[in-house]
């Protein structure tokens, strides 16, 4: 499967930041009024680990050394690290504010140094392959200069960052100028050979939409649209005869709009509107487009409960949702895609009758048996966002705790991420304390094992009150890599060595 990709024209929005307006500490909870099953309780419950004082190992992060032509990175976006082998890639300048370089780095031994010069992002990747394109030809490589090789001519197309590892095959989509000057989408696949790299399928320019690409049951789920059926959920099995639509949710040219695809265990779940029980959670647990059904209608009738799917945790689903239609009130739901079995876990309340919706690929995750997912009240001083809480959940009410606050000081820095190191989750934070105190790190490297005194921080990166803004995690090898920048769109890449992401005495 995937990673979770950022940009192009798509944005899967797995997990999502959801909150209300207030600030200045934990929205209030209720517990639900109906009671959970017992057993149920009871077998979550017993994943539940004891908390436990945490002391992370010393030993630090560090600043991967790169080329002495390109020191530091001055550009902008942020680079995305894609791993391989025990090593990340990434696109770059090189030299300095030049051409795009694919850069190839190693904490442990060579750096990070250009790897092929003048070509164009996105980096993708599908089994032990990474792909990219060079004058507009598609090209496959396994990190090794002698393993770098022209695939395919694609001629004048821009590839999106969306894409799909469907059992070590790429499915990508292209759009591509018509002499008409319209655009045409068009979903590829390759395997990596030149025979194995094909179109399959092309998708008219208006709507502009061929995205959300992810592996379910060996094959591919996406979400696009044609003029009989609008915008639906459809799949392939990467040839043109097996790519057609999977059901057509809203029968006709209306639209359900299906989104935030998400796979747990052997069902997929995601979001639409029949026109009918408006927007809500829908999944299917086979190729059977009739096994396709609602889950649960939490807003009878046409109005939506504007849920968001957040991740899987021991084969459950677990999402947020308002539930009359209206943003002062937020619940916690499990579900194993059965409405008998789709339970309240927790209901949050708030003050006020608003709620902010920020949508991050990274705001949810799942680590070793807890669920870690952020809210973002809007700030009642201002007409910003206000302070990002962590939460974390075992799949009980009792479960469900307040961690920490102030991932973001209202719009400063980017949307945090969570990225899990086994049982360990890393995070971006400011220390709970106003932005003037002398005592105030800025946003910086914090973890947490999912007790309060588990949650601290790791690591100043840039000492003293200035923030080093940590983001694009991802691990390789003995290392997780991320990129730091400041104010003026520099950027740095760090190596954190895993054993120090640990608590001490932890395994």
């Amino acid at each position: 499967m995937s990673r979770r990709n950022k940009g192009g024209w798509r944005g899967r929005w797995l997990a999502l930041l959801l909150g209300a307006v207030g600030c200045g500490g934990p929205w209030v909870e209720e517990t639900p009024p109906q009671a959970q099953p017992e057993q149920a309780t009871e077998v979550l419950a017993q994943h539940e680990a004891p908390d436990s004082d945490c002391t992370p190992r010393p030993e630090p992060a560090f600043q991967v050394k790169q080329s002495p032509d390109v020191n530091p990175f001055t550009f902008f976006p942020s680079p995305v690290l894609t791993p391989l082998k025990g090593r990340v890639y990434f696109f770059a300048p090189y030299p300095e504010e030049g051409p795009s370089a694919l850069w190839r780095a190693d904490a442990s031994g060579e750096g990070a140094r250009p790897f092929r010069e003048n070509v164009d992002g996105p980096l993708l990747k599908a089994g032990d392959l990474l792909y990219f394109v060079q004058n507009g030809s598609l090209w496959a490589s396994d990190g090794t200069e002698r393993g770098t090789r022209r695939i395919k001519e694609l001629g004048d197309i821009r590839l999106s960052s969306d894409f799909a590892d469907v059992r070590g095959r790429l499915f990508f989509p292209v759009a591509r100028d018509t002499d008409t000057d319209d655009t045409s989408l068009e979903l590829w696949v390759s395997d990596g050979s030149p025979g194995g790299t094909r179109l399959i399928a092309s998708f008219p320019s208006e709507p502009y939409v061929l995205t959300q690409l992810i592996e379910f049951r060996g094959r591919l789920f996406f979400l696009a649209a044609d003029a009989a059926h609008g915008l639906e959920l459809w799949t392939s099995d990467g040839t043109t005869k097996g790519t057609r639509l999977f059901k057509d949710i809203a029968p006709g040219p209306a639209n359900s709009y299906p989104f935030q695809l998400t796979v747990v265990d052997n069902s997929l779940y995601f979001v639409a509107d029949d026109q009918v029980h408006g927007e809500e959670p829908w999944t299917t647990r086979s190729m059977d487009p009739a096994r396709t059904f609602l889950v649960k209608d939490f807003v009878p009738g046409p109005g939506s409960s504007h849920s968001r799917l957040l991740a899987g945790l021991h084969g459950d689903l677990y999402l947020t949702l308002h539930p009359a239609d209206e943003f002062n009130d937020l619940e916690l739901w499990r579900t194993d895609g059965w409405p008998h079995a789709t339970v309240r876990v927790k209901r949050f309340s708030s003050p006020d009758p608003l709620f902010a919706e920020l949508w991050s690929p990274e705001a949810a995750i799942t680590a070793g048996n807890r669920l870690y997912f952020l809210v973002q009240p809007l700030s009642t001083t201002g007409p910003g966002a206000g302070l990002a809480q962590l939460w974390r959940t075992n799949g009980t009410s009792q479960g469900t705790r307040f961690l920490t606050e102030r991932l973001t000081f209202g719009d400063e820095g980017p949307i945090p991420e969570l990225f899990a190191v086994d049982d360990t989750v890393l995070f971006p934070s400011w220390d709970n304390l106003e932005l003037d105190d002398p005592r105030q790190h800025g946003q910086e490297l914090w973890r947490t094992e999912g007790s309060v005194s588990s949650t601290r921080l790791l690591q100043d990166l840039r000492p003293g009150p200035e923030s080093s803004y940590p983001s694009e995690f991802v691990r390789a090898g003995r290392y997780v890599y991320f990129i730091t920048q400041d104010v003026f769109r520099t950027y740095r890449l760090w190596a954190l060595p895993v054993e120090s992401v640990r608590c001490s005495g932890s395994r």
